[in-house]
């Protein structure tokens, strides 16, 4: 049976950010991949990410922790690194007119939306300097967070337009590489590191399945 789980990234804010580069930092990430010993990595990657560029260094948007810290480390111990953000490819050109006109979808819209990202703020912003280990960070607790914040976004803009909630679509876009490989590939031992408003939806979805074993991630975690 395959062993699945999932890290949560915050990509340039692992270094950017006080408290995350305290408590968990790309060194603290290389430290619970070595622990996991994962076959393979499904990684927040564009799928064309190697053929567009020479290196990974060279790539101007690249994740900081790919490049700083997942490629090296999978390069060095031979893990496997597949790509899976097929959602950022659909959505990242709309990414900024489906945010801006949102809020035109509902009624007071523009109210929401301020209030929307004072919410957003207070979350990211408190998440680091409340949570302060590998642990913390990956566990349900902060699931819960993450989740009751798109859970908002999804209520006040999308409740009668679904169709419209790109996040929901980016996240199950993704998830459909995330089961193809699941179903098809022979790897035993699976880590995927996606950013934490992704991690609670794929953790979710993975907890649904019976043909594999899902583990948290902070049984990984020091």
């Amino acid at each position: 049976m395959k062993t699945v789980s999932v890290l949560g990234m915050w990509h340039e804010e692992h270094e950017n950010n006080s408290y995350l580069n305290q408590y968990y930092s790309l060194k603290e990430i290389e430290k619970i991949i070595i622990n996991y010993q994962p076959d393979v990595i499904l990684a927040e990657l564009w799928p064309n990410w190697k053929e567009k560029y020479f290196s990974y260094c060279e790539l101007p948007d690249f994740k900081l922790e790919y490049k700083k810290c997942i490629c090296p480390l999978v390069e060095k111990l031979g893990i496997d690194i597949i790509p899976i953000d097929y959602g950022s490819l659909l959505y990242a050109k709309e990414f900024r007119y489906y945010e801006q006109t949102k809020k035109d979808l509902v009624e007071f819209g523009d109210m929401k939306y301020k209030l929307y990202y004072k919410v957003d703020n207070v979350i990211f912003n408190a998440i680091p300097e409340v949570f302060k280990s590998a642990k913390e960070i990956n566990s349900e607790a902060s699931n819960d967070l993450f989740q009751s914040l798109m859970d908002i976004d999804s209520l006040w803009f999308f409740k009668d337009n679904p169709e419209k909630d790109f996040w929901e679509r980016h996240n199950q876009e993704n998830f459909k590489h995330i089961e193809s490989i699941l179903n098809q590939s022979n790897y035993k031992r699976i880590l995927i590191t996606f950013g934490m408003q992704h991690k609670y939806w794929f953790e979710r979805e993975l907890k649904k399945k019976q043909e594999i074993q899902f583990q948290s991630i902070v049984n990984y975690c020091e």
